[in-house]
């Protein structure tokens, strides 16, 4: 895709990062955001449209929530033939350090920064990459 393009507020086709105030983007890292089919270590952010941002953050909010109030967060493996329920903590560990949870992450985020007074914005939009002759493929968003 060679514009990035809003899908509607309940699809998961977007990118979620945190904005500090001085401009500064709280993201996954770059190795992290490079497993697309055209990706690269060169990317390009653009926000949705700031009526969508309110819409977008309540609806992703309401599943994380949603999430929260799970007694289960998924299955871990504890050895080569056992598993159990993964804990709150770990399931955080989990989308913090692995690409596709951008919603999750880019909320607990924004939430730990909020905690400690700090300034920033959570920005709901399209992830592009840019290509080595200037474009730019979208690939989230």
């Amino acid at each position: 895709m060679s514009q990035p393009k809003f899908q509607g507020l309940t699809s998961s086709d977007c990118h979620c990062w945190v904005e500090l105030e001085d401009g500064k983007i709280m993201d996954y890292d770059k190795e992290t955001l490079k497993y697309g089919f055209y990706g690269t270590t060169n990317v390009k952010y653009v926000a949705f449209d700031d009526e969508l941002q309110p819409q977008l953050y309540r609806h992703w909010k309401n599943e994380l929530t949603k999430i929260h109030n799970q007694k289960s967060y998924g299955v871990v493996e504890d050895s080569a033939t056992s598993y159990r329920d993964m804990t709150k903590d770990e399931w955080v560990r989990v989308i913090m350090s692995t690409g596709g949870y951008c919603f999750f992450r880019a909320l607990t985020i924004y939430n730990k920064l909020i905690e400690k007074d700090v300034k920033c914005k959570i920005v709901f939009g399209s992830l592009g990459f840019i290509q080595p002759n200037g474009s730019v493929f979208y690939e989230f968003g």
